[in-house]
């Protein structure tokens, strides 16, 4: 090794061993500290996910991996979560649609004014509004499951569900104006 290496760099490596060894005791220590505050009265931890398969995944496997190494799950918030109140409308209104489609695109035809040709379209747009409103009907049926599954597997922590927004949140007067939004989710 003397030969293959030379010695100057084998008696650096001893000295930075021999050096970190002393250090080993404050490492410890230190980690110790910090694990303690960690698990303490103080400290609870806050997993933030969204309603979306993968997002969702990591949530559960860092609650379990919380609980797994005994430490405290304060709160659990479904970010972007769609707001039932307005599910509940879509869900009327293609309700609505599809009971009475020629009111409704009736409806969207007065909205044209005389003379131009639009009845074709309004009936694919019509179409379209129902189709999308379905869609998100169908989403909130899947986030609602995911969110009852949150909830079973936050035994213990709170669980908010935070509404989609329709603007981004890049301040902290829009983080205040998100947590008051903040509904908490109760298992029905």
């Amino acid at each position: 090794a003397d030969r293959i290496l030379g010695a100057r760099f084998l008696a650096d490596i001893t000295d930075f061993f021999t050096l970190f060894r002393t250090m080993e005791a404050g490492f410890v220590e230190r980690n110790a500290q910090v694990s303690g505050l960690l698990r303490g009265p103080e400290t609870a931890f806050v997993v933030v996910t969204t309603l979306e398969s993968a997002p969702l995944y990591e949530a559960h496997y860092l609650i379990d991996e919380l609980r797994r190494r005994s430490y405290p799950l304060g709160l659990v918030v479904a970010n972007r979560a769609l707001d039932p109140a307005l599910v509940a409308r879509a869900a009327a209104d293609c309700e609505t649609a599809a009971v009475d489609r020629p009111a409704f695109v009736a409806a969207l035809a007065t909205a044209v004014p005389p003379g131009v040709a639009g009845g074709d379209v309004l009936a694919r747009v019509a179409t379209e509004v129902v189709a999308t409103a379905r869609r998100m009907v169908e989403r909130a049926g899947v986030e609602h499951v995911r969110l009852m599954a949150l909830v079973a597997g936050s035994e213990g922590a709170a669980v908010l569900r935070a509404p989609l927004q329709s603007t981004d949140v890049t301040a902290l007067d829009d983080l205040v104006r998100l947590q008051r939004e903040f509904v908490p989710v109760a298992i029905v």
